[in-house]
């Protein structure tokens, strides 16, 4: 048995963790001797006095890495890379029907991230959880999960259009929000287990509400998906969101927060005489009610007013309204109004007293909104109760202007009668504090005057937040400040605004009211992207840069205005904003021609032209998909997106006027044995054409400078290679892995390589060019052919240029042959 011994620090696991797991293969010892076989380092040249006295005594030093690699459980058949229980990665990107091996208990993430033809999964005995490893995949029909699993998580199969059956296991207890979102073809179902054990599965309505599946057939029966998901006596969701009419069953006691969400094509709704309670928000979404009809005694439908009311408050308080009482009401609250006067009243009152207090309006109340040195809050001014808050509301104001802190000022004004707010608000303190009751569920957002910025992350994931006022003097908005807020729909901007931050906004879905103010000068990387709602936007010229994905995925988006000023438009800008039809400049078409715009800015957008001050500026975009026998070739604005491999190529040549292979467009693609790139060509990607393995040769463009990173990575089939001349730089990685690969002619012109030719077992020898200035340490790691480096330089040159150059002690080359004489290679 080979001994073994540690030093410095491994952060995966504790010493004593590293020290059990190594002892099943190895001798543990704690220090170096001359007899041990193996010292393990988390750095080569950290200069620890056990890794000196290891290279003193010639003991073999590895990494961490290195040594996990030998005692893990690894499986690899050439298709699935299995690393203790983990599948972390399936190699064939080509591959249509999966079966993941027994003894998998983990999918790890990025395990099929370009696996795009996947058309079945079947996923073994032993995987407990299933994330989002599965999501997003076009083609992919069918999923069979055996048992073992437990819960499907959050997405787990969402965007998977073409999916009709899932099979699901006796052992599942729980499917999380949105596990099957935008899986519109799911049309059957099939649960191992009993329809007793379904019933149990914890948000089984997370997966029927998606699905157009009408039953789950179970191992004693077919389980009828009911109209709305009924748990416990309460109806937590509706299944069906095309229903036109809702009937509750007697025995339901609750309706649940948001359960009829998005129904809106409800016409009517019948409640049973056992209904206690009404949820908040469960009624938001219908506004087309045409009849109700309720038998509960605490849930009163008036015909006269047609309001339904809930009476289990103190006060009675309406719950839905008919939409054909809509008009009524409105002219019933407005003579309400007149008939006593209320803002007569609150006016002649507020002009009398000098105070910060300030009077907002809404559709429903009237608030006066309270500013304090210590945040904030509300109080409720209702047209109904003038009589109550008339008399009281000018002693409350006079010891609103004493300064008092919002403890006092509040419990001054419930002693009087006075209807506090505070508990449906947050707010936030000058210095950019976020404070709320702990169960609070907000809908309105008050901030204080004076706050500069609203700091990252700061009401992410508020779903109850419904509106948000900013104060005059705000400048920015942090990142993710209001990531999927979900239900927020109005935004107030001050004109003082100059920074909305990286995804500020991101996944607002249901956002539809804002206007961006002139001096924002800045609206970040995906700030507004992924909202269902907005249809109209107007960008000011103060606004030098639209970045990347910035409105991406804005599904409602129809008109666009982009105001004079703007200098660039990042790629994915608009992106997927499928209804995007009208786009206007105010600037000249030679103005707009001069806005630098990336590619893709407008990728799935249906609008052709751009309306500018004098005339109509095209903005249509070659598209185009080339088809044989053996390959499709995908090419949008000038640039390869994927090439999918339907047979063998001898020779693909790729037509001329393209000026770019996208990242990944070849990856993994081995029907292809010669490439022909065009004299149009200026960049590949990186990662372009790694690991097709089949491919042989590749001829070059004269306009390329750069072979990027990963650029021909595990291109097994290269056995010699060209670089064309003008090329400055070799990316990290651009060859490693090229088994075959035994000679590769590297041009004058070269300066920089980047760790290029890693693992490259089968080359001999390599001339570099007399101009090279940086050659990064590995750059020949594993190289294990290598014998022969002629550096064209002198020792001088190659003493500046291998200032981070080493090789581990395995390479067979000792020295580098320099114009003026030998340079020994070190090894650490």
């Amino acid at each position: 048995m080979e001994s073994v011994c540690f030093t410095g620090e491994y952060y995966e696991m504790t010493r004593a963790e590293l020290t059990e797991k190594a002892s099943k293969k190895f001798e543990v010892r704690k220090s170096v001797t001359k007899d041990l076989d193996i010292l393990v380092c988390d750095d080569p040249n950290s200069g620890s006095s056990k890794l000196e006295k290891a290279k003193k005594n010639g003991t073999r030093v590895i990494t961490y890495k290195e040594f996990m690699d030998m005692v893990d459980d690894i499986k690899d058949d050439g298709v699935f890379y299995i690393r203790n229980g983990v599948l972390k990665k399936c190699r064939d990107d080509n591959i249509e029907n999966v079966v993941i091996p027994s003894g998998v208990t983990e999918i790890d993430f990025s395990a099929f991230l370009f696996c795009f033809h996947l058309k079945s999964i079947e996923i073994p005995e032993g995987v407990k959880e299933i994330g989002r490893e599965f999501q997003g995949f076009s083609e992919l029909e069918s999923v069979i999960i055996h048992k073992g699993t437990q819960i499907i998580k959050y997405n787990a199969f969402e965007k998977n259009p073409l999916l009709k059956f899932v099979q699901l296991p006796s052992s599942l207890s729980e499917i999380q929000t949105e596990a099957f979102l935008r899986c519109p073809s799911l049309s059957k179902i099939v649960f191992e287990g009993t329809i007793e054990q379904w019933k149990k599965v914890k948000g089984l309505e997370n997966l029927l509400q998606y699905a157009p599946a009408t039953s789950v057939k179970c191992s004693d029966g077919e389980w009828q998906k009911p109209l709305v998901f009924v748990e416990d006596g309460v109806a937590v969701k509706c299944l069906d969101k095309s229903t036109t009419s809702i009937k509750l069953d007697e025995g339901v006691t609750a309706i649940s927060e948001n359960a009829f969400k998005e129904c809106a094509s409800v016409l009517s709704i019948e409640l049973p005489s056992t209904l206690t309670e009404i949820r908040k928000g469960a009624f938001d979404d219908l506004k087309n009610v045409e009849k109700i009809v309720s038998h509960s005694p605490l849930f009163t439908f008036d015909e006269k007013t047609k309001k339904l009311y809930d009476m289990t408050g103190k006060t009675k308080k309406v719950v839905l309204l008919l939409n054909a009482g809509k008009e009524e009401a409105k002219k019933e609250k407005i003579a309400q109004v007149q008939n006593v006067s209320a803002s007569s009243v609150l006016e002649s009152i507020m002009s009398e007293h000098k105070t910060n207090a300030e009077v907002i309006r809404d559709d429903k109340n009237v608030y006066l909104q309270i500013q304090t040195e210590d945040g904030g809050f509300e109080i409720v001014l209702a047209d109904s109760k003038v009589s109550k808050w008339m008399p009281n509301l000018p002693a409350f104001l006079d010891f609103v202007a004493t300064g008092a802190d919002s403890i006092a000022i509040r419990k001054f004004a419930i002693e009087r009668g006075l209807e506090d707010s505070s508990k449906k608000f947050i707010s936030i303190s000058k210095d950019g504090c976020v404070s709320w009751k702990k169960k609070t569920e907000p809908v309105y957002l008050f901030i204080p005057e004076g706050v500069k910025k609203i700091e990252d992350n700061a009401f992410h994931y508020c779903n109850y937040l419904e509106q948000v006022v900013f104060p005059d003097g705000l400048e920015e908005i942090g990142d993710s400040a209001f990531t999927d807020c979900k239900s927020l729909t109005k935004i107030v901007f001050p004109p003082s605004l100059k920074v909305i931050g990286n995804s500020a906004f991101y996944c607002c879905e249901y956002l539809k009211d804002f206007e961006i103010p002139n001096g924002v000068e800045k609206i970040e990387a995906g700030a507004f992207s992924t909202n269902s709602r907005f249809e109209s936007l107007r960008i000011p010229g103060s606004v030098k840069i639209i970045e990347h994905a910035s409105f991406k995925e804005c599904h409602k988006l129809k008109t666009l205005v982009i105001e004079k000023g703007v200098e660039k438009i990042e790629k994915e800008a608009f992106q997927d904003c499928e209804k995007l039809s009208e786009i206007t400049y105010t600037g000249t078409v030679a103005e707009w021609e001069k806005i630098e715009k990336e590619r893709k800015w407008h990728y799935n957008v249906p609008a052709q032209s751009v309306k500018c001050s004098d005339a109509e500026a095209s903005i249509a975009v070659n598209h185009e998909v080339i088809k044989t026998d053996t390959y499709k070739l995908a090419i949008y604005d000038n640039g390869v997106e994927e090439c999918v491999s339907t047979g063998v190529t001898e020779k693909l040549v790729i037509p001329e006027g393209v000026t770019l292979i996208e990242y990944g467009a070849f990856y993994g693609v081995k029907g292809i044995k010669s490439v022909e790139l065009p004299s149009s060509l200026t960049k590949i990607d990186e990662g372009a054409l790694s690991h097709c393995v089949n491919l042989k040769s590749v001829v070059f463009p004269p306009n390329i400078t750069a072979i990027e990173k990963d650029a021909f990575r595990e291109c097994t089939g290269i056995e010699s290679f060209e670089i064309p001349e003008g090329v400055t730089t070799i990316g990290r990685d651009a060859f490693k892995d090229c088994t075959a690969l035994k000679s590769i002619k590297i041009p004058e012109s070269v300066t920089v390589i980047h760790d290029a030719f890693g693992r490259c077992t089968a080359l001999e020898s390599i001339v570099l060019p007399a101009g090279l200035t940086e050659i990064d340490f590995t750059s020949f790691s594993g190289c294990s052919s290598l014998r022969d480096i002629t550096f064209k330089g002198t020792k001088a040159q190659w003493n500046a240029a291998k200032e981070y150059f080493w090789q581990d002690e395995d390479l067979p080359a000792k020295v580098v042959h320099c114009a003026d004489g030998d340079v020994e290679i070190e090894v650490y």
